[in-house]
């Protein structure tokens, strides 16, 4: 019996830690069947090209961090996640709306994975969240064609696999 109350203290104890937003948008609700397996950090760019005298997103660039700031994996291009332990997923994004910081930071997303490579804590991911988001806009106004920037930004990563848990946004 102690060992179950354990277990039941510990588990707990972790979806604490993984606490959503105060606010979730509904358009990224993750879906019932959905629940939130781990959560990431990620630091770094969002990479824009000029193109037609408009900023134009190329990819971002962060590393992923867990929550003692080790980092564990990288986000690129796709969108891909990619973690050291040797799993990899590509997704599409499904929604986005606005975060509660309004401008000047890149929206919240709600992504779909439509790939999975390797074995690790990315192999039964089946949806994404990008919630929390500190930067990554491209400048206002026009550019010149060629030029690029890369805007610092943060944001967390919620990853999803289905079964019943924590969820965000419904």
């Amino acid at each position: 019996m102690r060992a179950l109350v354990l277990v039941a203290v510990a588990a707990c104890t972790h979806a604490a830690a993984m606490s959503c937003p105060d606010r979730v948008p509904p358009a990224i609700a993750a879906g019932d069947d959905q629940r939130v397996a781990f959560v990431l950090h990620a630091r770094g760019t969002q990479d824009y090209a000029c193109v037609a005298g408009a900023w134009s997103l190329v990819a971002p660039a962060a590393e992923l961090a867990d929550d003692d700031g080790a980092i564990v994996g990288r986000h690129g291009a796709g969108p891909s996640w990619e973690l050291t332990d040797g799993s990899k997923i590509v997704g599409a994004k499904l929604a986005s709306a606005a975060g509660p910081d309004g401008d000047g930071a890149v929206p919240w997303l709600l992504v779909g994975v439509s790939s999975h490579t390797g074995t690790g804590r990315l192999t039964d991911v089946t949806r994404i969240q990008r919630m929390r988001t500190s930067g990554g806009v491209a400048p206002a106004g026009p550019c010149s064609d060629g030029a690029t920037i890369d805007v610092p930004y943060t944001a967390d990563y919620y990853f999803y696999v289905q079964g019943d848990g924590l969820r965000c946004g419904i």
